[in-house]
């Protein structure tokens, strides 16, 4: 093959590349969060489940979303997949990588000026973290967010600890069995990020140029040193800046000719 003729099947094959649509993802009821899967075998939720599969209405990356029903109200079962910098770290037992993926239970509509009930399953992390995270003995919580932090695209949750034990931001926990186990006198922190959702016009839109990082953090502290329980969850990697992006991307291009170059001047 000539190196003009080389140049122009990449440069064709890239453009194809491009153009193809993003396949949609699987998910099968072995790999719903086990609550969920109790609640898909009762009824109360439900699913256009073929064959053990659904199809995704969205997917990006390691981000799918599917379409479910609880008692007639529609809502979205979010997947994000856990990437490197995800870790589970305490004072005692150091910090713990994770992998697998989080599960988020979305609303498909919003009314602005209400609040907004996110549920996030922490099943299928991998290896996973302590069966008494939360209050509830459940690896999973659910968070209320308020207009504003729906409107800003995260919420944020404070507790101040001893002596003053005064709660702050614009997000809390939907009952006291979601909230984390910490110690009596820490203080604690919290923040869940949209990352990718988009409720600005009053629906479920998806921004695939979401430059953030990290769907959820949360941490209690004694002091200032992280004390019994720290969750970190890393969804989307860091973007290259765009110059840089096509600067590798030409880098790769020029690899390829020039390797034909060289086998067709030997």
């Amino acid at each position: 093959m000539t190196y003009r003729r080389t140049q122009r099947v990449v440069l064709i094959l890239l453009l194809v590349w491009i153009a193809l649509p993003a396949s949609a993802a699987v998910l099968r009821v072995a790999s719903l969060p086990s609550s969920l899967a109790t609640e898909l075998a009762s009824g109360a939720v439900a699913a256009d489940f073929v064959d053990g599969a659904l199809q995704s209405f969205a997917s990006h990356g390691g981000f799918s979303a599917y379409r479910f029903d609880r008692g007639g109200t529609p809502f979205a079962l979010i997947t994000y997949d856990a990437l490197p910098g995800s870790r589970w770290y305490t004072t005692f037992g150091g910090s713990q990588p994770l992998g697998g993926m989080v599960f988020v239970e979305a609303p498909l509509d919003y009314t602005t000026s209400e609040t907004a009930q996110f549920n996030l399953y922490f099943d299928s992390l991998v290896p996973g973290i302590p069966p008494n995270a939360f209050w509830s003995n459940q690896p999973q919580t659910s968070l209320v967010l308020q207009p504003d932090a729906m409107a800003d695209g995260f919420g944020v949750y404070e507790f101040s600890g001893d002596p003053d034990y005064v709660t702050s931001g614009n997000m809390n926990w939907a009952t006291f069995g979601d909230q984390p186990f910490t110690c009596i006198e820490c203080q604690f922190f919290a923040r869940f990020d949209l990352v990718f959702l988009d409720y600005s016009n009053g629906i479920l839109e998806f921004d695939f140029d979401d430059p953030r990082t990290t769907l959820f953090t949360g941490y209690d502290a004694f002091d200032v040193s992280p004390y019994t329980w720290g969750l970190e969850i890393v969804v989307n990697p860091i973007p290259l800046p765009p110059a840089l992006a096509l600067f590798a991307a030409a880098l790769g291009l020029l690899g390829v000719v020039r390797r034909d170059r060289s086998r067709s001047t030997a």
